[in-house]
Formats: C-alpha cells, sequence, structure tokens
C-alpha cells in the first residue's frame, strides 16, 4: 500500500529569522532536509536503512519557488513526498503553508543513492524494490544546469567550518544556498528577497578548506559558481538566485 504525503509542522524561532524577521535561506533548506530524513526514514530508506548498507542519500539539485518567506513567530506546515524515480536519481517535492493554508514556498529537488565504499551511485530499483512514488510535481522543471557566471565576476572568500559538515563528513548542501545568498552586498540583502533560487551540487567539499564564490549580477538575478581553492581546486556547486525589490 502506498504510503501518503508527510505533514509536519514547525514554528519559526527568533534565532531562525534574519534581519527582515524573515525565515534564513539556510534554515529553510535544513527545514526541507529534515522534513525529508523524516520521511524517507518512516518509508524504510532513512538513515538507519543508509548506515546497515553503507550507502547514503545526497542531493544532487534542487529548484525553490518562493510566493514569501514565513516569518519569526509563524507556524508552518512542510508536505513531502517522493514524487519520480529514475534508474540513479529520485525526484522528491515540497510544499510549505502558512498559518492560513496559503502555499508559500515550493520546492523540487533530485537525490541519488551513492555507496559511502565504492564513492558512486547506486541503481535505486535495485536497492529499494518497494520504493513507491506519488506521482505529483508541485512545479516543472528539467532541473537545467546553472550557467557559469561571466568572467568580470566579484570574488567572495569563506573558509568550511567544522560546523559546515554533516554526518556524511562533508558540506552540508545547505551551507552552499548560504554561500551564495551571502555573496552579495548588505545593500543588496536590504533592498531585495530572493524568489527563485536553483542549486546543482557538483563535488564534495571539506573542513578547512579555502572557499570562494565567483557571483556575477545581471539585473535582479545573480549566478554563483562556488570552488575550493588550493592544490585539490574543483567546482563544488553552482547557484542562481533571482531577487525581488522590496515594495
Amino acid at each position: 500500500m502506498a504510503i501518503a504525503k508527510l505533514e509536519k509542522q514547525y514554528l519559526i524561532r527568533s534565532y531562525e529569522g534574519d534581519q527582515n524577521n524573515n525565515l534564513r535561506l539556510v534554515t529553510c533548506m535544513n527545514i526541507l532536509q529534515d522534513a525529508a530524513t523524516t520521511d524517507a526514514d518512516r518509508r524504510g530508506f532513512g538513515m538507519e536503512f543508509c548506515q546497515k548498507h553503507n550507502m547514503t542519500w545526497v542531493g544532487n539539485d534542487y529548484v525553490i519557488e518562493i510566493t514569501r518567506l514565513p516569518k519569526v513567530g509563524e507556524n508552518i506546515k512542510v508536505v513531502t513526498w517522493p514524487s519520480l524515480s529514475g534508474k540513479l536519481a529520485a525526484r522528491r517535492d515540497f510544499a510549505i503553508y502558512d498559518e492560513k493554508g496559503e502555499l508559500i514556498i515550493k520546492s523540487a529537488s533530485r537525490w541519488l543513492l551513492i555507496s559511502l565504499d565504492k564513492k558512486r551511485p547506486l541503481a535505486i530499483s535495485e536497492i529499494l524494490q518497494d520504493y513507491e512514488p506519488v506521482e505529483e510535481y508541485i512545479l516543472e522543471t528539467n532541473f537545467d544546469k546553472v550557467a557559469e557566471p561571466e568572467e568580470q565576476a566579484k570574488m567572495y572568500q569563506y573558509r568550511v567550518r567544522y560546523d559546515d559538515i554533516d554526518i556524511n563528513h562533508h558540506i552540508n548542501n545547505a551551507v552552499y544556498v548560504l554561500w551564495a545568498g551571502e555573496a552579495v552586498d548588505e545593500e543588496w540583502h536590504k533592498t531585495h528577497i530572493p524568489l527563485h533560487i536553483e542549486v546543482n551540487f557538483k563535488k564534495e567539499g571539506f573542513i578547512g578548506e579555502e572557499i570562494e564564490v565567483a557571483t556575477a549580477i545581471d539585473g535582479v538575478k545573480t549566478v554563483h559558481s562556488i570552488r575550493a581553492k588550493g592544490d585539490n581546486a574543483r567546482e563544488l556547486a553552482r547557484a542562481a538566485i533571482i531577487w525581488k525589490k522590496y515594495e
């Protein structure tokens, strides 16, 4: 029998808000990941299952559409479900509703099931023979690849902290969204709010690495290439954000 969509309630706490009293992007990503983990656990292919079989789920792409960000003190309802399973990639959708039942955030994501021994994707249909997606999409997307920023992009520098590392011992996906959102000037944040986010995750990043984010601005769109510097230089992720000016 197919399992229903997961519904989970969250209260936006004071420390989860930004200077404008809106939910922080990094916390929004963490809420999505938490809901996904809870749903995977109850469906039998969550953390305990993965640890037993020495594998892990890794987010590969995200698309997020924001009507508005919830405010501190608001209660929100997150609904999530696996919506598609291919040979190697599985899609998961999310819907976030406010207290009035209004749909305020939509997201689609694509995930890989990775072998921790071989560091490569596993065939989902072979590992999860009882995987039953709910064939319903919250938004239409082909998970297109984000274009590389232009050459005159501005550079922002970060360093991977211990707190940025997740249970898989590499940078948590939410941190990449944080870095992309941070890679604009303070004045931009004072006058803009994100409406649409696309992220492609490419390589793992590790504690202590120096990170450089190349950021190009085209109107209300910013494009970001997140790279590790040094001897093992590589592109870790690429993101595009469409913003709206505060009215």
